[in-house]
């Protein structure tokens, strides 16, 4: 048909090469961050005060070779962390493509206010992270009637809990779940 033949290589432009390397490397990173390491920069913090109001934070350090402009799930309500006054505060952790897909804050929310305590529904909603997109997380929560929940799907994950005047409890490398119901301080 008179159009010569080139080489498949010809047709891929330089930029195009260091594109396709970069999100390579960007898939690498996040399997390795979030599924396979023990710790992410991530702080999350959750509360309840003695009016009954919850509130719940999440900050990021990010990941290395993020793609250009990803938004990541911390600012992301229902995400990276939620509060409602009827049910709980959760802030998340983990690889945050898998949190915004499930949505894993609110999905945590709706399993304690379907009836799950604290535990249960930060294991239910961490399984369905996983089962549905493959990724790790984790997660940390205060339900209205101040059950708390530390629970997470990678390695360890660094979390402390301190209710009233009680002492600190912390953890690293195992979950941490208080189905009793600490007292407030007054």
């Amino acid at each position: 048909c008179g159009i010569p033949r080139v080489s498949t290589h010809t047709l891929v432009t330089q930029e195009a090469r260091e594109y396709f390397e970069a999100f390579k490397k960007y898939h690498r990173a996040t399997d390795s961050l979030f599924n396979d390491q023990a710790a992410h920069d991530t702080v999350g913090a959750v509360a309840l005060d003695l009016a009954g109001n919850l509130a719940a934070a999440t900050s990021t350090g990010g990941i290395p070779a993020k793609k250009s402009g990803r938004v990541g799930d911390s600012p992301l309500i229902g995400c990276g962390a939620m509060a409602d006054n009827p049910v709980a505060a959760v802030s998340t952790t983990g690889h945050g493509e898998s949190i915004m897909r499930v949505m894993l804050a609110r999905l945590v929310a709706d399993k304690v206010a379907q009836g799950c305590g604290a535990e249960a529904a930060a294991k239910s909603a961490l399984a369905i992270m996983r089962e549905r997109t493959g990724g790790c997380g984790g997660c940390i929560l205060i339900t209205t009637d101040r059950q708390i929940a530390a629970n997470f799907t990678t390695h360890k994950m660094p979390w402390a809990i301190r209710t009233g005047e009680q002492e600190v409890v912390s953890g690293i490398d195992h979950p941490y779940s208080n189905p009793e119901v600490p007292s407030l301080v007054e």
